[in-house]
């Protein structure tokens, strides 16, 4: 699952999540945006999945990209950048985006970012970051007219130009933020406060103003913010709770107020589900919810957005979930699992990913590597 928070012993064993979207590959190598930014790709001749894997450091498990190409039977290539350019990924993967000809990966506990071409996977760039500069440890990437923004988890976003292939600029947000969304010209960033989990974690995102790239202000929002997720007409904010006894969950959010501190009124976000992961198809979310106290809760469901309708699913064929991701093209759901050793899931065997269509009928099972824990398109 996607860290949380960092004690090396506890957290490299603990909670890892994250999910970006994005095509690969195109029929053009221009990363200016078509459609204001919405949608790089809009002609995609091919398409595929990205799956980081985080491995475990503690265990000296190096982290791995999986490419799986669905148009060949869902053929699967692991450990594709090292393949390719005879290195290490670096220390835990956490966050990727696909943009134009490229993608972006985060690699968290390395402090780089790696800039690859979508297709053969060979490094164009690698950054090396800076607490001074840039800020370090990237969590999560979102896209917007020729711009990758990476939240960094001391306390920083990030803005990198796909042109120059450069940090050109930098915001202070809270502590520790996490994915963030951009809705309304709007970066959305949750601060999780995760390394101060001790005390408490974080009840705030930071809401950048993407034309002057500042922070326009700072809302209150439920315990642990981890993702936020945008769709044609709505904003999402998943939550994790405190592991225990809060639970994370789905809320709605009411993007144009500047005090979200009213719970259950309707007066800045309303409780959806109880999640531990979720993404967006269509009119739809897809989520699941794999407490970390209590297995047997598990389960899979969808929202409808339009209806409020919730329904639920079965994914026999997934033993430990981790995190999820849609197809945006098919529809087809990835769940990324990891295998049991024993009562409790391996962070150090190779984990799978199980495919789903849109109509939750199993379609796939692929092997990749070890704490699958970011799939993208």
């Amino acid at each position: 699952m996607k860290k949380t928070f960092y004690s090396k012993g506890f957290l490299a064993n603990a909670l890892t999540l994250l999910l970006s979207v994005a095509l690969l590959p195109s029929c053009s190598d221009n990363d200016e945006p078509d459609n204001g930014g919405k949608n790089p790709d809009p002609v995609a001749v091919s398409y595929g999945a990205y799956v980081l894997n985080q491995g475990q450091d503690y265990a000296q498990v190096e982290g791995s990209l999986t490419y799986i190409n669905p148009a060949d039977n869902f053929s699967v290539k692991n450990n594709v950048f090292t393949n390719v350019n005879k290195r290490s990924l670096g220390t835990t993967p956490q966050c990727g985006v696909r943009y134009g000809s490229k993608v972006y990966l985060g690699i968290c506990d390395s402090s780089t970012i790696e800039i690859i071409d979508a297709t053969s996977f060979k490094s164009l760039k690698q950054i090396k970051l800076d607490a001074a500069t840039t800020g370090t440890s990237p969590r999560g990437m979102a896209i917007d007219n020729g711009k990758v923004y990476v939240t960094m988890f001391d306390g920083y976003v990030a803005r990198l130009d796909t042109a120059s292939l450069e940090i050109d600029g930098r915001v202070q947000v809270g502590p520790n933020p996490e994915t963030p969304a951009i809705f309304n010209g709007k970066l959305f960033v949750p601060n999780s406060d995760g390394l101060n989990h001790a005390v408490g974690y974080g009840e705030t995102a930071s809401i950048i103003n993407l034309a002057t790239f500042t922070v326009e202000s700072t809302v209150k929002v439920p315990l642990n913010p981890n993702k936020f997720l945008a769709t044609d007409h709505n904003l999402y904010l998943l939550t994790k709770g405190n592991y225990f006894d809060i639970e994370g969950a789905i809320y709605e959010i009411d993007p144009s107020i500047a005090d979200m501190q009213k719970e259950d009124k309707g007066d800045g976000y309303k409780l959806i589900a109880e999640a531990t992961s979720f993404a967006a198809f269509g009119d739809e979310l897809i989520y699941l919810n794999t407490p970390y106290t209590n297995s047997t809760l598990r389960y899979y469901a969808k929202y409808d957005i339009n209806s409020g309708k919730i329904t639920t699913w079965n994914a026999p064929e997934v033993i430990y979930p981790n995190e999820l991701n849609v197809d945006p093209l098919s529809g087809d759901i990835y769940v990324a699992s990891y295998y049991m050793n024993g009562q409790y899931p391996s962070y150090i065997l190779p984990g799978f990913v199980a495919i789903y269509d849109k109509s939750f009928t199993f379609k796939k099972k692929c092997e990749v590597g070890s704490g699958p824990s970011c799939i993208f398109f």
